[in-house]
């Protein structure tokens, strides 16, 4: 695959400054930050990540190279090859970046019961440029708790 780069969506209802890498969840989702190849669905992932009534949910638009990818066809492919592994999710992203690869690419994903889409695990914060972030007006929080006053505000990253 000829290096490209690459314009994709990331839902989140986190204000934040720049993606960053934090100790991962062990769960094979948690390889890297996570886009998809169109705004729809990450509207669809912005939505539901929404957990406190002063959540605003939101999509930013991010750029980055994908130089040497792993390619699967579907999701369900990517989590055969984690089981495959026998490992946790540090030393899965370990392997894949000591092999060079920078971006694990999901072809054709249907997960969440979103739209068909190709989605983009990048393996490396740093690769990834923000360029640009919109609000998703009208979104109903009723029902939700709020957060204490010590967590809100823009945190200085987002996993």
């Amino acid at each position: 695959m000829n290096p490209s780069n690459v314009t994709a969506y990331h839902g989140t209802a986190s204000a934040f400054e720049r993606f960053c890498r934090t100790e991962p969840r062990d769960h094979p989702s948690a390889v890297g930050i996570w886009f998809a190849s169109h705004e729809d669905v990450a509207e669809g992932f912005a939505r539901s990540s929404i957990r406190f009534r002063d959540d605003v949910p939101r999509i930013v638009t991010a750029g980055f190279r994908v130089s040497r990818p792993i390619v699967f066809e579907r999701y369900a492919d990517f989590l055969e090859a984690y089981r495959d592994m026998r490992c946790d999710v540090r030393a899965m992203r370990r392997t894949m970046l000591r092999c060079g690869h920078d971006v694990v690419v999901i072809v054709t994903s249907n997960t969440d019961g979103l739209p068909v889409r190709t989605d983009y695990a990048v393996l490396d914060p740093d690769a990834i440029v923000i360029t640009g972030s919109r609000t998703l007006m009208g979104e109903g929080n009723d029902g939700k708790a709020s957060r204490t006053s010590e967590s809100r505000g823009r945190k200085k990253c987002d996993a």
